[in-house]
């Protein structure tokens, strides 16, 4: 009872450490990768949505062709990347339940006259999973398939670390292939299950908004909670949790799309700073002090730490 007590104020004990959150819309966070390919502008974003698709990234649905055409500087799209329970470390270490939640945003596609387009996620805003506190209160095989999960969560860190495929030819690209589909696999399994809760009435999912104006945060909090939600941060998004559960999703999902482009990365930004870039044909760390260690250990992008 003490875990389900925890784990059921989780996504309102995130919110009050504005310091430590992640903040979205148009002026927050935003990820992008630079890759160099001889596609046309079509088959560039084609090839992309293909490539994210199966995973419930983008939809094809959503591409409007007649806006497409070799004279476009730049096209942007909705995308949505979906995130179960995960395990995280709160005040003085003490691990809990992140809840689940739905990042929204765009994908925005600016292309260049040398071949390079650079695809970035940004617009960030999300929904998160809020339970009944009832239903965890009381037994029944739904309730205990989601308890179980909460369980695994805390029994591992599930840091969804790169795949090694760089310069290992077409099996390399097979396992990462392989391994990327099955990460995503378990989330849709995951989400079955939150999917029937949200039809029996157990949970729903809410905008931060819609959260903060609930019943399901203390009423004693609920205008700190309000504060916090309009000056723009992602409800249960940390930093942590962006840093070490979503980057490396996305790192995933960019070099998946570049082996669909046939491309090469040239580089890597965070919020308009460069973090990766090529040297010598490999993807470097841009901080010298980590570039000297990754080129020491022999690892790049594909294979970070």
């Amino acid at each position: 009872m003490l875990l389900v007590s925890f784990f059921n104020l989780s996504v309102f004990a995130q919110s009050m450490w504005q310091k430590y959150h992640t903040v979205g819309g148009n002026e927050g966070k935003n990820y992008a990768v630079i890759i160099n390919t001889k596609l046309t502008k079509k088959q560039l974003i084609e090839k992309t949505v293909e490539s994210l698709e199966k995973y419930g990234v983008l939809k094809m649905s959503d591409i409007k062709v007649d806006e497409i055409s070799d004279d476009i500087s730049e096209y942007t799209m909705p995308f949505v990347l979906r995130q179960c329970l995960t395990k995280a470390n709160g005040m003085l270490n003490v691990a809990y339940v992140e809840c689940a939640t739905k990042l929204y945003g765009n994908m925005r596609f600016e292309f260049y006259e040398n071949g390079n387009v650079l695809i970035c996620y940004q617009d960030f805003h999300n929904k998160v999973l809020a339970v009944d506190k009832k239903f965890l209160s009381k037994e029944s095989a739904l309730h205990d398939e989601y308890l179980a999960e909460i369980s695994a969560c805390l029994a591992t860190m599930g840091i969804y670390k790169l795949l090694v495929w760089a310069n290992k030819g077409l099996d390399g690209i097979s396992d990462f292939y392989k391994e990327l589909d099955d990460y995503f696999a378990d989330i849709d399994s995951k989400y079955k299950v939150y999917n029937r809760m949200v039809s029996k009435g157990v949970a729903e999912w809410l905008t931060g908004e819609e959260f903060a104006n609930s019943d399901y945060p203390l009423k004693s909090n609920q205008k700190k909670l309000k504060d916090r939600v309009e000056k723009g941060i992602l409800l249960g998004i940390t930093d942590a949790r962006w840093r070490e559960k979503i980057v490396p999703c996305f790192d995933q999902l960019f070099i998946r799309i570049n082996s669909y482009l046939e491309g090469e990365i040239v580089g890597v930004a965070e919020d308009g700073n460069q973090t990766w870039t090529l040297i010598d044909g490999k993807v470097l760390p841009t901080d010298p002090k980590l570039q000297k260690q990754y080129i020491k250990k022999g690892k790049t992008y594909f294979n970070q730490e």
